[in-house]
């Protein structure tokens, strides 16, 4: 049933693992002996109501049981057959928060527990299902990972993958330690939602993105200055203005536009200047000369947004700086070739913190051209530091998928990236010097299908003058396409 978890393994020790159901509501379990539809082969109580469920041969004896972790006792109640329907042993591991999963972690035929600890990315596991101090432990994946353990590499240990919701994609390791994933794959999908008022980026474990739907009609107004206010909240209207931006603020703090249609504006759509603190979410912004300009301000965020033929730029940052801002999950759409785009998203002389980069994170951003300069999210222009696109899938957005154009500490992580062969067409990822200084630039786990003008696949461009680039685990021919967006 909906809200059932799933859990595979081996109930009749024939080799053949095979799916089980755990209905946490009611501390139930229904297990079945072959991978087909149909009813439970059988089913028992175990547990209470919202424990975890786990699967794993716990004693070695070559056959799968089911045993649980209870949350609010991180203890861990284990059963080592399918028959008692009770514990047989329990214990108490890890922290209020932690995550379990079960693995083989040293070859010895026996699965034991692991621990994830989504705040902080922590992995650590015991080879002996017990109390005590983690056997090993590390850092793997970002803090929101799910992390779970297989056999990836065939050589008979378990060790830990991590599956990324912000952009589907699945991250392998091989060795017990920390470090870049030996592998990683597109799997699953995501789940579109309109945002709603005070939505966040990821809702329930879901990621938000918008879709092109027109919103529901809004009570109409005219443009909107506000200065030197604080708290401020814009919501539920329908901004339009011909002559000029739709909505302008300046020199005020803790501003939150929401869930308003914005356009037409003959400026743009949204204007910050000297702002501290904005949230700009669930808003859908069409027909402007640029979507959202937040210039001289700080800590701003614009997620779950939709773009509509928005002009120069959907997002623009200039000169944004300090901790908390981020471009994050909007669906952006132009005119391909008929649009007066430059850079979907821009940030010029921007500045996040080493403990909260500047985020453009699981932005959906499609088509741009003719402008021969134009890319679909520049970074370090002008300079900068501290910036991070990552989980962006970008579909024709113009010469350049992602570019780095200067600054320091860049990072292009887990992003996928196609375009075909336009006349403006140039190079999928690029990292040059342009600003009069680049250092520490990673490049690393994108997919890129990219094809240049002259119809020859352009994947990656190195201009030579960025210092500590580390560029690795891309794939410059990936097999993507336009669905993708």
């Amino acid at each position: 049933n909906p809200g059932d978890e799933p859990l595979m393994g081996d109930w009749d020790c024939d080799g053949e693992q095979t799916p089980a159901m755990y209905r946490r509501s009611q501390g139930y379990m229904y297990l079945r002996n072959e991978n087909t539809e149909g009813v439970a082969d059988f089913g028992f109580y175990f547990g209470n109501p919202g424990d975890v469920p786990l699967a794993g041969d716990f004693d070695g004896d070559g056959c799968d049981t089911l045993s649980i972790y209870r949350p609010s006792e991180q203890r861990f109640y284990i059963s080592n057959s399918l028959d008692n329907r009770v514990a047989e042993y329990s214990f108490v591991f890890g922290n209020p928060g932690d995550r379990p999963f079960v693995g083989d972690f040293d070859g010895d035929g026996v699965d034991t527990i692991g621990l994830h600890r989504p705040s902080t990315g922590l992995v650590y596991f015991r080879d002996t299902n017990s109390s005590g101090i983690a056997d090993r432990s590390f850092i793997f994946g970002d803090p929101g990972d799910v992390v779970f353990a297989g056999d990836w590499d065939g050589d008979g240990v378990d060790t830990v993958a991590a599956y990324r919701r912000s952009n589907g994609m699945l991250y392998l390791r091989n060795t017990h330690r920390a470090g870049v994933a030996d592998a990683q794959l597109l799997v699953g999908s995501f789940r579109y939602a309109m945002p709603v008022a005070g939505v966040e980026s990821i809702v329930g474990g879901t990621v938000v993105v918008p879709g092109f739907d027109p919103p529901p009609p809004r009570r109409a107004s005219g443009p909107i200055s506000i200065s030197g206010e604080s708290g401020v909240v814009i919501e539920g209207l329908h901004v339009s203005n011909p002559d000029g931006p739709c909505i302008q603020v300046t020199f005020s703090a803790n501003v939150t536009i929401r869930n308003t249609t914005i356009g037409p504006c003959g400026g743009p759509g949204v204007y910050l200047s000297d702002v501290d603190g904005a949230t700009v979410v669930g808003n859908y912004v069409m027909d402007s000369s640029r979507g959202v300009l937040a210039h001289r301000s700080t800590s701003v965020r614009v997620d779950s947004n939709t773009f509509l033929d928005a002009g120069r730029n959907f997002v623009q940052f200039d000169k944004v700086d300090g901790p908390g801002s981020s471009i994050s999950f909007n669906r952006g759409q132009n005119a391909l070739g008929d649009s007066e785009a430059e850079d979907l998203i821009n940030l010029f002389q921007s500045n996040g913190t080493p403990g909260s980069p500047i985020l453009v994170e699981g932005n959906r951003l499609r088509y741009g051209g003719p402008s021969r300069s134009g890319s679909g999210i520049l970074l370090g222009d002008g300079g900068g530091s501290h910036q991070v696109a990552r989980g962006n899938r970008l579909v024709d957005p113009g010469q350049v998928g992602i570019g780095v154009a200067g600054g320091y500490d860049m990072r292009v992580v887990d992003n996928l990236v196609y375009g075909e062969a336009h006349s403006w067409s140039n190079v999928g990822i690029y990292a040059m010097d342009f600003s009069g200084g680049c250092d520490g630039v990673e490049i690393a786990r994108n997919r890129v299908n990219w094809t240049a003008a002259g119809g020859y696949s352009n994947g990656f461009f190195d201009g030579g003058s960025c210092s500590n680039l580390a560029v690795y685990d891309n794939d410059w021919n990936a097999d993507i396409g336009p669905e993708i967006f």
